[in-house]
């Protein structure tokens, strides 16, 4: 919340540390199928869900989250990081609480959940660029 201005120890390493994360995409957050267990995907889902939720403090920061929101965070991230379209549908219906809640259409809030997280994700300021690497 606040920034204070300051120099580095090792500012070099550290410098060298983020060009190589940067230079490096994310490894894909749900693994390939051939390892993924096929009697229990809905677990998989749920527990990728909870993960996210973890990872993005969500309920530290949000006693009482609103799961729309929330939905479209998660998405966001698994999107970010090179999960499907329908990989990402699914995570949320097995993995949302309360899933499919007071929603009449639960696909439709989906498509429209995942629409909203990938126009997010084109129009970011800084968006990764994997392809262009080398174009800051």
């Amino acid at each position: 919340m606040h920034a204070h201005a300051g120099l580095a120890a090792q500012g070099s390493v550290l410098v060298h540390a983020a060009n190589a994360g940067l230079l490096s995409p994310p490894n894909p957050v749900v693994a390939p199928r051939a390892r993924r267990p096929t009697t229990n995907t809905d677990g998989v889902a749920t527990g990728i869900y909870a993960d996210w939720l973890h990872r993005l403090r969500i309920r530290e920061r949000f006693p009482q989250p609103d799961w729309s929101i929330a939905d479209k965070w998660v998405a966001k991230e698994l999107l970010r990081h090179g999960t499907s379209a329908p990989q990402v549908a699914a995570i949320l219906r097995a993995g949302s609480p309360g899933f499919p809640r007071r929603h009449a259409h639960p696909e439709d809030y989906l498509n429209r959940t995942l629409t909203r997280a990938a126009l997010e994700l084109e129009t970011a300021r800084f968006p990764w660029r994997a392809a262009g690497r080398g174009n800051w």
